[in-house]
């Protein structure tokens, strides 16, 4: 009874971490048709447009998980095969938006190592 009394504590707290990064996994990654939808608000998506869009964000991120499983422990051969994979989805953004919009889409898109919001508001 007392083993088990001094267990609870350290099964809550590893609970409770692997909730928090759970929840901040999901708060990171916005699923594709979230990012569809947000990117129509922000460049006038026609509904051809958004369909198109949806295809390659789904696309992207079914990549980026597989290439994610492959390279498992190899950062190097993983870091490359993101690149590749963002390169690939660039170039097929850029034939379904105007040229107006996917200049908007990269100044406004997040870029890894830049923080839209640092933290004590970037003064």
């Amino acid at each position: 009874m007392k083993r088990r009394l001094r267990l609870l504590p350290l099964l809550t707290l590893v609970t409770i971490m692997l909730t928090t990064s759970l929840l901040a996994q999901q708060r990171r990654m916005m699923s594709p048709a979230a990012r569809t939808d947000s990117l129509a608000k922000l460049l006038s998506l026609s509904e051809d447009q958004k369909a198109k869009v949806l295809a390659i964000f789904t696309a992207s991120d079914d990549s980026m998980k597989a290439a994610f499983a492959a390279h498992q422990g190899d950062r190097g051969s993983m870091r490359e095969a993101m690149r590749a994979i963002r390169q690939d989805t660039d170039k097929k953004m850029k034939e379904v938006l105007t040229d107006e919009q996917y200049t908007t889409w990269l100044k406004e898109r997040p870029v890894m190592g830049r923080r839209r919001n640092p933290p004590g508001g970037g003064n």
